[in-house]
C-alpha cells in the first residue's frame, strides 16, 4: 500500500518538476526558519552559564519619579542610590544583585593599560557589587572575584575576560598584577573565560565594585532580584510597594513608581521604559 502511495507521490512530482522543486525548497526553508526561532529564543532564555538563574531571576530597570504638588515627572533607568536604599535590602528575594546596562559604545568602554604600558584597549566596564558573582556562574580561570569588604570599602580591584588578560599580559598570570583603567590602577583578582554578548548581563571585559568609581550614587543600573520560588512573587510585589511607601514618606512631595520586577523573557524582549503596573 505505501509502495503504491509513494509511486503516486513520485509521478506528481514528476509530472511538473520546477513546481515541485520551488515547493520542496519552500517547505525546507519554512521549516528551517522554525527551527531558527526555537533555538534563538531557547539561547536567549534557557539558564545557562553563566547566567544559570534565568528561570529565578527578575529584573527592575526604570523608574518614575512625580511632584504631587506642581505635577514635575522624572523619569529614567534606576540609579544605584535608589537601588542601595529601597532595593538591596529587600527580604523576599535570597539574592539581589546589579550591573550598568551593556551598551556597546563609547559610553560603557574604559581605555586600560598595563600600568607602565604605552599601548591601551578598549574595555567593556561592568559594575556591580560581590552578589553578583553569586548570580552569575563564571568559569575562573585564575583568581576569584572580588569579595563582600572590597566592595564596602570601594576597593579598586577588578576581575578581567581571560581575551583582555592576553592582550594586556601575554604569556604570563594576569592575577595580581596592576593595570590602569581610566588612568586609575586597579589590581587584578580574577581572571573569567570570555562570554558571548548572547548573555546581556554577564557579557563584558572588566567588572569592577561600583563603589570604587567617581560619582557611583546616580550610575544607571538594572537590578537583578533572585527568588527562592516562583511562589515568592506575589510577596515581592508586596515588599516592592512597601518600598514605594517608604519612599514617598521620606521625599514629599515626590511619589516613587518602579517598574514592575518582569521575568528574563520579557527582560530580553523589551518592555515600556516606564511600565508601572506590576507584571503577574
Amino acid at each position: 500500500m505505501y509502495k503504491i502511495y509513494l509511486k503516486q507521490a513520485w509521478q506528481m512530482l514528476m509530472q511538473n518538476r520546477f513546481i515541485s522543486i520551488i515547493a520542496i525548497l519552500g517547505t525546507a526553508l519554512a521549516i528551517m526558519m522554525i527551527l531558527v526561532i526555537v533555538m534563538a529564543d531557547t539561547v536567549q532564555n534557557a539558564d545557562a552559564a553563566p547566567e544559570s538563574n534565568r528561570s529565578r531571576t527578575l529584573y527592575i530597570e526604570f523608574f518614575a519619579k512625580r511632584d504631587t504638588t506642581r505635577g514635575a515627572l522624572h523619569m529614567g533607568t534606576l540609579p544605584y542610590s535608589l537601588v542601595k536604599e529601597y532595593l538591596l535590602n529587600l527580604k523576599t528575594p535570597e539574592l539581589v544583585t546589579f550591573v550598568n546596562e551593556a551598551r556597546y559604545d563609547s559610553r560603557d568602554y574604559c581605555i586600560i593599560n598595563r600600568q607602565g604600558a604605552d599601548n591601551s584597549f578598549d574595555a567593556m566596564t561592568r559594575m556591580t557589587n560581590d552578589a553578583y558573582w553569586k548570580l552569575m556562574n563564571f568559569s575562573f580561570v585564575s583568581g576569584r572575584p572580588f569579595s563582600k569588604e572590597e566592595y564596602d570599602a570601594g576597593q579598586q580591584v577588578a576581575v578581567i575576560s581571560q581575551s583582555l588578560a592576553t592582550k594586556l599580559f601575554p604569556g604570563e598570570d594576569a592575577t595580581g598584577k596592576t593595570v590602569d583603567l581610566k588612568f586609575v590602577p586597579f589590581r587584578i583578582v580574577g581572571v573569567v573565560k570570555d562570554v558571548s554578548p548572547v548573555f546581556k548581563e554577564a557579557a563584558g571585559d572588566v567588572w569592577v565594585p561600583i563603589t570604587a568609581q567617581e560619582d557611583y550614587t546616580e550610575k544607571q543600573l538594572i537590578a537583578m532580584l533572585r527568588l527562592r520560588d516562583k511562589e515568592d512573587y506575589p510577596a515581592l510585589l508586596r515588599e516592592i510597594d512597601e518600598a514605594e511607601r517608604r519612599f514617598n514618606l521620606a521625599n514629599k512631595p515626590w511619589t516613587l513608581s518602579l517598574n514592575a520586577p518582569y521575568s528574563h523573557r520579557t527582560h530580553t524582549m523589551g518592555v515600556d521604559r516606564y511600565v508601572s503596573e506590576k507584571e503577574r
